[in-house]
């Protein structure tokens, strides 16, 4: 789930440390985003080919809908991207941003869509912020669920502990394979620390960036591509 900032006319030193953390103008930031796209942009490459206009997509826990917004861009029109979040307000902000999109405030351990509905599901950090293994396994069974025979879901979460937020539990590859049984998954480690990549990524350091990248156990984040298990 992304969040956005505004923007004010004057920001105190924490804000602007705030929207430093988040915004695409910081180039190690940039670089990371970069990272996650290409990842799905692999995936849905290796799933579809390189058509995705007829595709239906659904983002679980969609937050303020960035990762709806890229698929967007991929080439799923917006009449058919669907997002469904439990929090209220991002719903209503992003509604007023983006209302071609389609959005829902809901439970994702009751998707409101029939069986077999969706080509692309995506979670991004949202499974973290679940700390309870019981409504996990839920809403993965409603992801597998609403997802057609030939469909894909992209899941992107952290796959380390965060010592400074209680708030959010790390999921390793063997927790999520076991959250979708039946599901065959390609997993690999993405996005390097964000705290180095903000340091790292002026144009002066890229290429250190991309050497500290090429070492796995600085990635934060997994990134798995999931498809029914006797399917291409």
């Amino acid at each position: 789930m992304t969040t956005a900032t505004p923007l004010t006319g004057t920001r105190s030193h924490r804000g602007t440390a705030h929207w430093r953390s988040y915004s695409r103008l910081v180039t190690g930031n940039l670089l990371n985003l970069h990272a996650y796209e290409r990842a799905s942009a692999r995936a849905l490459a290796r799933r579809f080919g390189y058509g995705i206009e007829d595709c239906m997509a659904l983002e679980v826990g969609c937050g303020f809908c960035g990762h709806l917004i890229t698929l967007q861009r991929f080439g799923v029109p917006p009449q058919n991207l669907h997002g469904v979040d439990l929090r209220e307000e991002p719903i209503v902000s992003a509604r007023a941003r983006f209302p071609m999109l389609q959005l829902t405030v809901g439970d994702a351990r009751r998707l409101p869509y029939p069986d077999a509905h969706f080509d692309i599901i995506t979670q991004n950090v949202c499974f973290t912020s679940i700390l309870s293994e019981e409504t996990r396994r839920e809403v993965a069974q409603e992801m597998m669920r609403t997802l057609k025979p030939g469909g894909v879901i992209l899941w992107y979460d952290f796959r380390y502990d965060n010592p400074r937020n209680q708030s959010v539990r790390s999921v390793n590859g063997a927790q999520l394979r076991s959250y979708f049984p039946g599901m065959k998954a390609r997993v690999k480690p993405i996005l390097l620390f964000p705290w180095l990549a903000r340091y790292m990524g002026s144009s002066a350091w890229t290429p250190l960036y991309h050497l500290c990248y090429a070492l796995r156990p600085l990635r934060t984040h997994l990134f798995a591509e999931l498809s029914w298990k006797g399917r291409s």
